[in-house]
């Protein structure tokens, strides 16, 4: 949709993508306009050990058009990043969205949330590459891990939960993440109810890391 200003009135719908795309995230660098968002693969590429939703980039031609080029970047790599609660052979969906790009000195910053909102390991993971290329399509951006492992940025802890769904401010030279959660119990264990609210933490970013 577009405007005149960001607080609208919006008009003029456009659909981008007529298959499931969700969680979009525009980017203007020196090498033009890109979307970030998350989708499915396609069958047949409903197969293997990882299936399930992740992180595309596509150049945008104009802010109405895409190149229709998507390129992966980021992939499921854990049991963590299940979407189902109760993982069988026939019920092992993976999801990787809600993506969000940024960079800082030498170093490119992909932030996403993965797992289901449901579950303890619902989080918010990043990716980085240290590159100043511009064209987006292009730049590899490598999840970051503990020791290969399992490695949250932002995750359930002693007073909340369901931490996930970002995006990234920088003010007055410091990084705050704006995020979905909602307080330790406030949701009956196995009940579905959307209670999460927005959020906000300082995250530190430093020579290719965040905390």
């Amino acid at each position: 949709a577009e405007s005149d200003s960001p607080l609208g009135p919006f008009k003029n719908e456009k659909t981008l993508y007529r298959e499931f795309c969700i969680d979009s995230h525009a980017v203007e660098t020196e090498a033009g306009l890109f979307l970030f968002f998350a989708k499915d693969k396609k069958v047949p590429d409903y197969e293997g050990e990882r299936i399930g939703t992740r992180v595309f980039v596509d150049r945008m031609l104009d802010p109405y058009t895409p190149a229709y080029n998507p390129v992966e970047k980021i992939v499921p790599d854990f049991d963590e990043e299940r979407y189902t609660p109760n993982y069988s052979e026939e019920n092992r969906w993976h999801t990787i969205e809600g993506a969000f790009w940024f960079s800082e000195g030498d170093y490119q910053y992909l932030t996403y949330s993965g797992g289901c909102f449901m579950d303890d390991p619902y989080h918010v993971g990043y990716a980085v590459a240290k590159t100043d290329e511009p064209d987006l399509t292009k730049v590899e951006f490598k999840k970051v891990t503990k020791n290969g492992g399992f490695n949250p940025l932002i995750i359930k802890n002693s007073f909340e939960e369901g931490t996930g769904h970002h995006s990234m401010l920088k003010y007055n030279g410091e990084y705050y993440a704006f995020y979905h959660g909602r307080d330790i119990g406030e949701m009956p264990k196995g009940e579905y109810e959307e209670i999460r609210t927005a959020r906000v933490c300082k995250v530190k970013v430093e020579n290719g890391v965040l905390t």
